[in-house]
């Protein structure tokens, strides 16, 4: 995550996309909620986020090294991009906070590590190679906590569904900021929509399958790949955390623009691979 090069001027209104009342499915019913206030609308370049206010954050591994970031969408799948899909030994860390500092829950003298690893059992990426996006399935399921627990994903079309009409978002990972530093504790930004020219490079324009964002005191940079890029909607009532992106390309030098992968133009497609790889589930 980049850090601020200058002072800025914060306004303090500003919010995480466009809150609405409406109704949908979901893909898991116990997603996107906290138990933690941490998850709030501001604007920096790159914080600590809440300690249990990003509880679906996965660290992507591949032979034991993090590589990338990811999203837990259900008790069994992470969603990351396909970029950071390796045809090597694969497995996921969940519920990190701190990689330097590891936090413990003890109970009559006996404490256990809130992070954890799960090997990976199947990788899926998409059948078309142009599409930056992939699903991890883990050996086992999650159990979900206060610090494990998936994001939200839309399904269909009746809850505000379409990214186009979200003015910012929120992004977090581990990943390095501008000047290389690799940063230990999670980060969060808000990043504003921009229009899709903004990030085409000659040859290279992009279509609804991708969402151009950015800031100028914040991005997203090496080693935040694969993490989500979301928003707060209502649902029944309630407040919750929907993915609406994937990190897939960012500007060499984090100099303020990213391209994440459209979530929503591929809901069928991840959909299709649950049900699909959901055979010998526990």
């Amino acid at each position: 995550m980049r850090l601020p090069i200058r002072q800025l001027v914060i306004v303090a209104c500003l919010f995480i996309g466009i809150i609405r009342t409406e109704s949908g499915r979901l893909l898991e019913n116990d997603c996107g909620t906290t138990s933690s206030n941490g998850y709030r609308a501001r604007i920096d370049g790159g914080r600590d986020a809440g300690m249990e206010s990003n509880p679906w954050m996965v660290r992507v591994m591949i032979s034991g090294k993090a590589v990338c970031g990811g999203s837990l969408i259900t008790a069994r799948f992470v969603l990351t991009a396909e970029h950071c899909i390796s045809p090597m030994y694969m497995n996921v860390r969940l519920g990190e906070y701190d990689t330097r500092h590891p936090i413990f829950d003890c109970d009559d003298f006996v404490c256990t590590p809130r992070a954890y690893n799960v090997d990976v059992d199947r990788k899926i990426v998409h059948s078309n190679p142009g599409y930056d996006i992939g699903l991890l399935r883990m050996q086992r399921s999650v159990i979900f906590s206060n610090y494990v627990r998936p994001i939200c994903l839309i399904l269909g079309k009746t809850l505000g569904g379409n990214p186009l009409s979200i003015l910012r978002f929120n992004f977090t990972g581990w990943g390095t900021n501008s000047d290389g530093e690799e940063q230990d504790r999670l980060q969060t930004a808000t990043l504003q929509q921009l229009p899709q020219w903004s990030c085409e490079r000659p040859g290279r324009p992009l279509d609804i399958s991708y969402i151009c964002a950015g800031s100028y005191i914040s991005d997203s940079c090496k080693g935040d790949s694969g993490g989500p890029l979301s928003a707060i909607r209502t649902f029944e009532g309630q407040g919750r955390v929907f993915q609406f992106g994937v990190a897939s390309q960012g500007l060499r030098l984090c100099s303020g623009l990213g391209i994440y992968t459209n979530v929503t133009h591929f809901t069928d497609w991840i959909l299709d691979v649950i049900q699909n790889h959901s055979d010998d589930f526990e």
